[in-house]
């Protein structure tokens, strides 16, 4: 890898924490991999507070950006402290995802409509167990020889569906967090033709491998979505390539070395201090994507979906939205 390449700071689309705990070591992680700033999207029993205190992070944690959650127990709630947060450095975001209920087009509705009014980006997270019987792993010739739960494309490509027909019709900025199959490239890829106000997000770790990853219940590849086969990867690739696909984000953050078993082990992802070197040598080394390409996923697109403005000593681009 050329240590002399010069590219803006990176951002990462998507952090989830297992607990508030593993902030502070994500946090020194991102910074070491060039990320100077991020969206905390989840952190378990930090939702609460962070909405509470949303400036105490960004004070402790220069360059986070917290995600709004509109929705609690079904009821919208805390809408004052959008009045008072200081998110004039980048989009107002709201934050959507429900994997253990059903599709809840009714819910999904209102909050974008919500996320409308408020001309907020409304990031989803494109994933549904209650569709896959709570699987762990992507439903194919490995789940069958690890006796593990699957988790179909279906988990995913339903509610992207579901997501794009109403943000077609509502209007609203919509992000998907990260996709994994090839289905969902091409339902993204058929709504931007249409018109859609759409971008998506991939991890690191769905370029670069698959579900023969996870072979010997390796725990370092149970990622959430789940790796799949190697044509999803080749057509998310693809996706990367034209332009389907807008961003990487790190996704699953867990610093739980345990050993307990794969059924029950955290979610993960690849390390974010690793990503853009591993993706340099896998995928532009080896003239799969141009650099250009690696950087507009990593820092150029994240700044115009986000409305944050490129570093003085980079070309300014003020596209927006």
């Amino acid at each position: 890898m050329n240590t002399n390449i010069e590219i803006p700071s990176l951002i990462d689309m998507g952090l989830i924490l297992g607990s508030m705990s593993d902030l502070k070591r994500a946090y020194e992680q991102l910074k070491i991999g060039g990320f100077q700033r991020f969206i905390l999207l989840h952190a378990g029993e930090i939702d609460d507070e962070m909405l509470a205190h949303p400036s105490y992070l960004k004070n402790k944690f220069p360059g986070i950006i917290p995600a709004f959650h509109p929705l609690k127990n079904g009821k919208f709630h805390n809408f004052e402290l959008l009045h008072t947060d200081d998110a004039t450095s980048h989009k107002l975001i709201f934050y959507s995802h429900t994997a253990h209920k059903s599709l809840h087009i009714a819910e999904t509705y209102q909050s974008m409509l919500k996320a409308h009014d408020y001309d907020a980006l409304y990031i989803s997270f494109p994933h549904n167990k209650r569709l896959a019987a709570d699987g762990v792993i992507h439903q194919g010739d490995m789940s069958f020889q690890m006796g593990l739960p699957g988790l179909s494309h279906l988990s995913e490509s339903a509610v992207i569906s579901r997501d794009l027909e109403l943000a077609h019709d509502i209007g609203v900025q919509l992000h998907f967090h990260q996709i994994s199959s090839k289905r969902s490239v091409h339902l993204i890829r058929q709504a931007k033709k249409e018109g859609t106000n759409v971008t998506c997000g991939v991890s690191a770790g769905h370029l670069l491998y698959t579900h023969t990853n996870t072979s010997g219940f390796n725990k370092d590849f149970k990622f959430i979505p789940p790796l799949r086969e190697e044509s999803d990867r080749l057509a998310l690739i693809e996706g990367v390539q034209d332009g389907t696909i807008d961003t990487i984000s790190t996704g699953h953050y867990n610093d739980n070395k345990s050993s307990i078993n794969y059924l029950r082990a955290p979610i993960t992802s690849m390390r974010p201090e690793i990503i853009f070197k591993e993706l340099h040598s896998n995928l532009v080394e080896k003239q799969i994507i141009e650099l250009q390409t690696l950087i507009n996923l990593l820092a150029i697109n994240p700044r115009k979906i986000l409305c944050i403005p490129m570093e003085a000593t980079h070309h300014q681009d003020n596209t927006c939205g």
